[in-house]
């Protein structure tokens, strides 16, 4: 059950807010004890600053909680993002935006500590601070030759400095990731493209050096269109 409400704003025809919300229950998979109660907010602004500018920016909140009082299940999410599109020439755009997003989910927790009669009580807690970066550019270099060069790069700081209880558990996965892409792409005839690219992909997680890796990825593909 939901109740779902939203708003649009044109104060220009260059400018939009938009502004929903969303209240109500949904299941939860993993602890089937009662539904949870969330709701979500979201604003969003999309302004066209010039004939080849645009501006646009999201905010979202995210809140759950398990309405039975011994399991303590919530958790909260605020998310940032923001974008700028910039085509200066009908033959070249560029893309940039950022996203941010903190999570936060606790539980109550009752596991043991070696043996059966140890059985304690705590919470477990999960952190997430995401930063996200991508940058996009398109050039067409001639009228058949275009240019793809795309960035993205990821990293989550983990868990902040928090004061847990003896028998408190918190968990993240702090860690770095950067993807960089290049891409041509050659139009033989209105039917026929061909496409030709390279990416490197970069992981690091920060507390386990084990689960680090690399690759080089070479792509080429014929796309046809009938």
């Amino acid at each position: 059950n939901s109740f779902i409400g939203g708003l649009r704003f044109r104060p220009t025809n260059k400018a939009s807010f938009m502004f929903d919300v969303e209240r109500g229950q949904n299941n939860n998979a993993f602890i089937r004890i009662a539904t949870l109660d969330y709701t979500r907010t979201r604003i969003r602004a999309q302004v066209q600053a010039t004939e080849q500018l645009w501006l646009n920016g999201t905010f979202t909140s995210i809140d759950r909680t398990n309405p039975t009082r011994q399991v303590e299940n919530e958790s909260t999410m605020r998310s940032y993002s923001g974008s700028v599109n910039w085509m200066p020439h009908a033959r070249a755009d560029i893309d940039l935006g950022y996203d941010y997003h903190d999570l936060y989910a606790t539980a109550l927790i009752d596991y043991t500590t070696g043996t059966p009669s140890q059985r304690v009580n705590g919470r477990s807690l999960y952190y997430a601070r995401l930063n996200s970066l991508f940058a996009n550019a398109r050039l067409g270099l001639t009228n058949r030759l275009d240019l793809l060069v795309v960035y993205y790069y990821i990293m989550d700081r983990g868990n902040p400095s928090v004061t847990l209880g003896p028998n408190d558990q918190v968990n993240s996965y702090p860690l770095r990731r950067h993807n960089p892409e290049a891409r041509l792409a050659y139009r033989f005839n209105n039917s026929v493209t061909g496409n030709i690219s390279y990416r490197h992909y970069s992981y690091n997680e920060r507390e386990f050096a084990a689960q680090d890796y690399r690759a080089n990825i070479l792509t080429t593909s014929l796309k046809f269109t009938f």
